[in-house]
């Protein structure tokens, strides 16, 4: 996936919704191309393996023909976020989404979905909501094609149980970036949620994380509006670093750093404001398994320390430049509990007085792009990545 700077958007989607015919004797599906325009919005990136938007590895995938009861119907609509990317909705019927089962050996009826776009797998999903962050102007063919266990991919007569649409993303404009701060908000539905997380290692790749929760309402096409007490979306966090949104109690993780990592599944509103319910669990990754950490990688900022007090940068705003493709490294102390929001790539960092934050990733994607606070919106790091 290419990457979006951290920006306000005007996107014009053009949404080509693809029925499959529930059986292969009837007459193909009639094909609508509707066109709308989105008013503005912000839009910003993770390069995360799963983050925002996602970066699935290739694998070659079979077929399996449909063995199921009726023929599953998809169709697929893919909308501006107003926070980053987009989203993708899935309408599926007739199907059954098994993540306990991803990997294992097929059983009739079940499985998940792979998203590609522009052809190129991007993302394996649990369920028919999905949040798609990584993603840079132009215009893009995003499709949702339904898989079995063993992540070949459905057909009926030889031909995907899938559904595309066609979107359009126009150049950004620069704006200002609100997502809902660093503070908690207190549980204000009925009863309080009940959140348990386990992370297991996926047979083929990757891990899937599973949470069991209760008592809360995903409410993917309502995210961004208004809060309305208990309903909202997820949150998923990798040793305090934000990895995803997401829309359902399943999702697959590509990768993990080796060693001792605490995974978490907090509860956030529509309104992205992250209320004080989470379940997590720490996983150990053996050093086969996970990410080593990086070795001989040049970066000027590399072991670089900010100090905050009073909101602000005691020295002012600093600039660290780095080569693409190597380590960005520098740790944040603040006498305030803040986030440190990395624009670009989407990434979030929390900090307190009692834990600094370190910022370590790969610089992958090039460009110009500003570090902040994001409860104050106060600039702390202009980073270069060339």
């Amino acid at each position: 996936m290419r990457s979006l700077s951290s920006a306000r958007l005007a996107v014009a989607v053009f949404a080509l919704v693809l029925v499959v015919a529930a059986c292969s004797s009837a007459e193909p599906a009639e094909t609508t191309t509707p066109t709308s325009t989105i008013p503005p919005q912000q839009s910003t990136t993770s390069t995360m393996d799963m983050g925002e938007g996602g970066h699935e590895h290739e694998h070659e995938h079979g077929k399996q023909e449909w063995d199921g009861d009726d023929v599953p119907s998809v169709s697929l609509s893919v909308v501006p976020d107003t926070s980053s990317g987009v989203n993708v909705f899935a309408d599926v019927s007739g199907f059954r989404f098994a993540p306990e089962s991803a990997s294992a050996d097929h059983v009739a009826g079940e499985g998940h979905a792979h998203i590609e776009v522009d052809g190129v797998k991007v993302a394996r999903v649990y369920g028919p909501a999905f949040h798609l962050g990584d993603i840079e102007p132009g215009t893009y063919e995003v499709s949702y094609v339904l898989a079995a266990n063993t992540h070949d991919v459905y057909t009926n007569d030889g031909e995907p149980l899938s559904a595309a649409a066609t979107v359009v993303v126009p150049e950004p404009e620069d704006a200002g970036h609100s997502h809902g701060g660093s503070e908690l908000r207190e549980w204000d539905g009925s009863a309080q949620p009940q959140v348990t997380v386990s992370v297991v290692k996926d047979p083929k790749s990757g891990w899937n994380l599973i949470a069991d929760v209760s008592g809360f309402e995903m409410t993917p096409l309502a995210v961004g509006g208004e809060h309305m007490p208990g309903e909202g979306h997820a949150h998923i966090y990798v040793d305090g670093r934000k990895l995803a949104r997401v829309y359902a109690s399943a999702f697959h993780i590509e990768e993990l750093p080796a060693g001792d990592v605490l995974v978490e599944y907090r509860l956030s509103g529509n309104d992205h404001v992250e209320y004080d319910v989470a379940g997590s669990t720490t996983i150990t990754v053996s050093e086969e398994d996970g990410i080593a950490p990086p070795g001989d990688m040049s970066s000027e900022g590399h072991g670089t320390e900010i100090t905050i007090e009073d909101g602000a940068p005691v020295v002012g705003a600093v600039t660290i430049e780095v080569e693409l493709g190597s380590e960005v490294h520098f740790t944040v102390v603040s006498d305030e509990a803040e986030q440190v929001h990395v624009h670009g790539y989407d990434l979030f960092f929390d900090v307190t007085p009692d834990a600094p934050a370190t910022v370590m990733f790969i610089a992958d994607v090039p460009g110009v792009f500003e570090v902040e606070l994001e409860g104050s919106h106060t600039l702390i790091v202009e980073l270069i990545v060339s």
